[in-house]
């Protein structure tokens, strides 16, 4: 007697919406993560170390596949896309953070696409369509509503701006790793780079402003820390 096989592969028995649920989950989480990390942890040194520990899980997972390094110029464009997307918009939003809720930083910084759209025409000659633009119009207004002080109960101006700053320059540097192709099997051994060199140019900032004493922090700061490192 034949057996009947499954034709679903062991890979799709989860459902779709179960996996962006559980990605919703863990991305709105993170946001309150970063802000508990906060009572302990200085805005620029949180944003070193969110880096370090980053870096340090990519790097053992490419060591592991037996990834190729980067070489060359190779190298040097994976640093203008570290200075956009992992070191000044990560310093941005952990200091914009600090001045707002969680709540409206997640709605700010997921203005994202709509900076994408702004940069991808002069960067990469896409043009949105019509009704994507609408949508993404829709959405700014949306999140300008809420940012509003009628909306957020007058939320620091200066927390709102850099919140956004935070999300320019991550859709700068995702145009950036476009236009680069820095994608493929080597990828995770692309961004633990990446993420290394934001780690130093961060580590700069925050022994600067902070003061090597921002390192020192109680045992409790190390878990919303290394929470907040994983999504």
């Amino acid at each position: 007697m034949s057996q009947t096989h499954d034709p679903v592969s062991r890979g799709e028995r989860i459902p779709t919406w179960a996996l962006v649920l559980f990605v919703s989950v863990c991305w709105g989480s993170n946001f309150v993560a970063m802000k508990l990390a906060l009572r302990d942890w200085e805005p620029f040194t949180l944003s070193a170390m969110r880096n370090l520990v980053g870096a340090l899980l990519l790097l053992g997972y490419a060591l592991a596949k037996g990834q190729s390094p980067p070489r060359g110029r190779k190298l040097l464009t994976i640093f203008l896309v570290s200075l956009n997307l992992t070191t000044v918009s990560s310093a941005c939003f952990t200091f914009g953070l600090q001045h707002i809720s969680a709540s409206l930083a997640s709605v700010l910084v997921n203005t994202m696409p709509f900076f994408m759209v702004l940069f991808a025409f002069p960067f990469l000659g896409e043009r949105p369509t019509r009704r994507g633009l609408i949508g993404l119009i829709l959405g700014f207004l949306g999140a300008a509503l809420i940012a509003s002080p009628q909306g957020e109960g007058g939320a620091s101006p200066a927390g709102i701006a850099f919140v956004l700053l935070a999300a320019a320059t991550w859709a700068s540097g995702s145009i950036l790793v476009k236009r680069a192709n820095l994608t493929g099997p080597d990828a995770p051994y692309f961004v633990a780079v990446q993420l290394f060199m934001s780690w130093a140019a961060l580590t700069l900032l925050a022994t600067w402003q902070e003061g090597l004493q921002a390192f020192q922090v109680p045992p409790r700061a190390l878990g919303p820390l290394f929470y907040a490192s994983i999504p």
